[in-house]
Order: structure tokens, then C-alpha cells, then sequence
């Protein structure tokens, strides 16, 4: 395993010479959750992608997995994966989000536990555009005015899952609003279990998927 250093305050590091096989070792295992936490983002280079049940193997190295909501685009041999995806299988899409951008976020704010992160990985690329991009939300907070810090740490932000769906994706599915026992509040329908949630906290990353 080679480890590259991809920016000035390891913030992303490029991983190569990796097999996806390798993670059944406990010390590659604990190597890879060093470097994770060490750098925020890895980047892995020439990773077999193809067979799903052992990326999510990867996957698993980080933590453990959640099974998302929208069931209707999760991968009918791994549930653990969710596609997103502009492509069409007849009338049906076969993924969340299509050809649309999703603004800068950070994945589950809207609940009171996020998640830590994801795993994403490219099927089919496309000759131009469709990039991801991350910010390092710490150094973002570090480099702010004290009078500014002050200022934001006095404040708190309302996250919704719905208000994101609205702008980005498409409005909960019937599953969704059972799981989350939607109540209606100030005007606004939104969840009252983990659909909403109130806080201002500093994140490791944001990603516009």
C-alpha cells in the first residue's frame, strides 16, 4: 500500500497499490482507519470495483453500515448500497439524485447521530463534468475572525432532510414519512424524529455529490 499526501494540510491522501482482498487483514484494517482519520478524505486508485459485495467489505472497514430510505434505489444484491445515477432502466431510474447537482453539504446533518461519511466510487464516467468536490470544514472554521467564531458559536441551524429533497432530489417516499412520523410544525411539514434537526456543529467534510 503507497500513501500519497495530496495536499499541504492532509486533508486528502491518494491510496495505491491496494487490493480490495487485502482488508481481510486486521493490520491493513487499522491502517486504514489511521489514515482516515488522519487525513479526512483517501482517495483510492485502481480499486476493483465491480463485485459489490466486496466494496461494501471496504466499506465496512470504517465503521458500520446503515441501509438508506430510498429503497427503490439501493442495489438489489447489496442493500448497504445506494446507486446514483441519471440512467434509466425503461421508465424506471435506476438511481438517486439523476443528472441534477446536489449543493454543498455534509451527508445527515438532519439527524441527531450523522453519519461519519461514505464511500463513493464511479461506475461510469462521463467524458466531462461530473465531478465531486470536498472542503475541510475544520480548517474553514480555523481560519475564521475570533469575532466571527464567537458570533457562529452563539447560533444554531435547522437541518432538513425534506427542504434538501425539495431543492436537489424528490420528496420522501411513503416509507420515509412512516419511518420518520412527519408532524407539522410552525407551518412547515417535516419530520419529528431524525428528519429535522437543530445544531450548528463543525463537520469533516462537505461534499456537493
Amino acid at each position: 500500500m503507497k500513501v500519497t499526501n495530496l495536499t499541504d494540510t492532509d486533508f486528502v491522501a491518494e491510496i495505491d497499490d491496494f487490493s480490495v482482498s487485502e482488508v481481510t487483514h486486521e493490520g491493513v484494517r487499522r491502517r486504514l482507519q489511521y489514515l482516515w482519520a488522519k487525513h479526512q478524505v483517501l482517495v483510492f486508485r485502481g480499486l476493483d470495483t465491480d463485485n459489490e459485495a466486496r466494496l461494501i467489505e471496504v466499506s465496512k472497514v470504517f465503521g458500520k453500515l446503515e441501509i438508506h430510505s430510498r429503497h427503490e434505489y439501493l442495489s438489489p444484491q447489496v442493500p448497504e448500497l445506494l446507486y446514483v445515477s441519471n440512467m434509466k432502466d425503461g421508465e424506471r431510474k435506476i438511481g438517486i439524485l439523476g443528472d441534477g447537482e446536489a449543493g454543498w453539504h455534509s451527508d445527515q446533518t438532519y439527524r441527531p447521530t450523522p453519519a461519519i461519511g461514505s464511500l463513493l466510487t464511479a461506475a461510469i464516467i462521463p467524458p466531462a463534468g461530473g465531478e465531486t468536490s470536498f472542503a475541510d470544514m475544520y480548517r474553514a472554521y480555523d481560519d475564521l475572525a475570533s469575532d466571527l467564531k464567537a458570533k457562529l458559536d452563539r447560533l444554531r441551524a435547522v437541518q432538513s432532510y425534506e427542504h434538501f429533497n425539495q431543492q436537489y432530489s424528490e420528496p420522501a417516499n411513503a416509507g420515509q414519512k412512516k419511518r420518520w412520523n412527519y408532524s407539522v410544525s410552525s407551518g412547515c411539514t417535516y419530520p419529528s424524529d431524525y428528519g429535522t434537526s437543530r445544531h450548528l456543529r463543525r463537520k469533516k467534510y462537505s461534499s456537493p455529490l
